[in-house]
C-alpha cells in the first residue's frame, strides 16, 4: 500500500488557503499492498460512467481539512473527492475550473471513466470505532486517459482518518503503459 500524506496542493501553487502553508503539511511514501473493500463497501453506481458525480456521501465522522470540519463529501468518476460536496464534473487536470474552494482530494485526477463491461465499481466504507475511524473510497477498474479505456483500468483509494485528519492515497494495479 502506498500512503501519501496530503501535501496541500494549492499552497504549493502559491495560494494561501485557510492560512495553511505547505510547510505545515508533510508527505511520506510507503510501499505495501492494495486491499480492496469491494466485499464490504457500499456500492456507488452513480459514478460508473463518464464525468459523473455522486454527492452527499456520509464520511461517518467529522473530518477536519484546512481548518474546516466536514461530514459529507462527493465523489467523481474522474478520480477525486470533494469535501465541499461539489457536484461539478469539470475538475480534471486539463480543466481551468477553480478548485480552490472545493476541498479537493485528487487521487488520480484525470479524465477517467467507469465501464460496466470491464467491471468498474466504486465503493466506500467507514471502519473502526470512535475516535479512530477510517473512511475509504475506492475506484475499481476505472478506464484511464488518452484513449486507454477497457484495456488498462486503474484501481486506487483515498482514506480519511478520524482525529489525526491524515489522508492516504493508495494505488493498486494498473496496466496503463505496463504499470502494475
Amino acid at each position: 500500500m502506498k500512503k501519501i500524506y496530503f501535501l496541500l496542493f494549492l499552497s504549493c501553487l502559491g495560494f494561501n488557503v485557510f492560512s495553511q502553508t505547505a510547510a505545515s503539511y508533510s508527505f511520506s511514501a510507503f510501499h505495501g499492498s492494495f486491499s480492496s473493500i469491494s466485499s464490504s463497501g457500499t456500492v456507488v453506481p452513480a459514478i460508473v460512467c463518464d464525468d459523473c458525480t455522486q454527492t452527499s456521501i456520509a464520511i461517518g465522522f467529522t473530518f477536519n481539512f484546512c481548518g474546516t470540519n466536514y461530514t459529507n463529501l462527493s465523489a467523481c468518476s474522474n478520480g477525486w473527492l470533494s469535501l465541499a460536496n461539489s457536484s461539478s464534473v469539470s475538475y480534471w487536470n486539463y480543466s481551468s475550473a477553480d478548485v480552490v474552494s472545493a476541498g479537493m482530494l485528487m487521487g488520480y485526477w484525470d479524465d477517467l471513466e467507469g465501464f460496466t463491461s470491464i467491471g468498474s465499481h466504486a465503493y466506500y466504507l467507514t471502519t473502526g470505532t470512535a475516535p479512530n475511524r477510517v473512511f475509504t473510497f475506492e475506484w475499481q477498474n476505472f478506464g484511464t486517459w488518452s484513449g486507454c479505456t477497457t484495456s488498462c483500468p486503474a484501481n486506487f483509494q483515498i482514506k480519511l482518518y478520524e482525529t489525526s485528519n491524515v489522508i492516504d492515497y493508495i494505488y493498486g494495479t494498473s496496466s496503463y503503459y505496463g504499470r502494475t
